[in-house]
Order: structure tokens, then sequence, then C-alpha cells
């Protein structure tokens, strides 16, 4: 009997709504035919004691079974969000770290450029790459400082 047939043969509780039960052992069920129909007269009988005495056996056990999965699913969250920021602070460090190697890369490439420029003074071309080398510099030891605090 797969998984699918025995949800479709599920009796038909009042209030009942199918849930995953984690443990082996099944609350016993003296109703498993029992409709909703039922009136007051019927459950005060003692088979209608006992029918609502199992149904409050049931919900007991889920009561547990989904006490354990709402625990879990909050520690779960918590776990996910501090992830997430976590996430977001390394996004933002790579993209840093990429423009600043790319903006120092692009200065110190300017500098053969900008010197064979004769209006040009030197010094510009020497800013260039003093700037360059700078920002490459910085933008490989902000990589190697993240690396080994471990973030």
């Amino acid at each position: 009997m797969s998984i699918d047939e025995e949800q479709t043969e599920a009796p038909e509780e009042i209030g009942s709504e199918p849930f995953l039960e984690s443990s082996g052992a099944k609350p016993k069920k003296s109703y498993t035919k029992a409709h909703a129909d039922l009136e007051a007269e019927q459950l005060a009988t003692v088979t209608g004691v006992q029918l609502l005495l199992d149904r409050v056996e049931d919900l007991e056990h889920q009561v547990e079974t989904l006490s354990s999965f709402r625990d879990s699913f909050h520690a779960s969250d918590k776990k996910a969000a501090i992830l997430e920021s976590e996430i977001k602070a390394l996004s933002s460090n790579e993209i840093l770290y990429g423009a600043t190697l790319s903006i120092g890369a692009l200065a110190l490439g300017a500098v053969p450029g900008i010197s064979a420029i004769p209006a040009v003074p030197a010094w510009v071309s020497w800013t260039f790459g003093v700037v360059g080398t700078a920002l490459i510099i910085g933008a490989v030891i902000s990589k190697i400082v993240k690396h080994r605090g471990g973030k």
C-alpha cells in the first residue's frame, strides 16, 4: 500500500486534517469508519465517549509531533537568517574587492599611455602609477585579511 493510498483511505473525522507521524507508534482508533454527523445523544453513549477519548488522544499526539516541528522550524529559520546576512556581507566585500582591483589595474595600465603624451606633466603619470599600485595592494590585502579572519 503506497503513501497516497493510505492518505486517501484515511477516515473522515470531526475536524481532522492529515498529518505525518514521525514516530512508528500510531494511536489506536476505535472509530475508523465514524462519520462527522454524530448527534449529542450518540456521543453520550459509551462508544461515543470512547470516540471522543480516542480523538483527544490523537490530538495530543498531533500536538507532540507538531511542537517538535515548530521548534526545529524556528531554529532553522534563525540559522537561515544568519547565513543570509553573512552572504550579503560576503557579496558586498567581493564587489568592493573586484571594483578596487579593476580601478587599480586600469590606473596602472594607463601609465604608459599617459607618459607618451608630451603635453601631460610627468607627475600625472606617476600619480596614476602610485594610486593604481596602492589600490591593487589594498584589494589584495583586504582579501587576505578577510580569509584569515574566517568570514
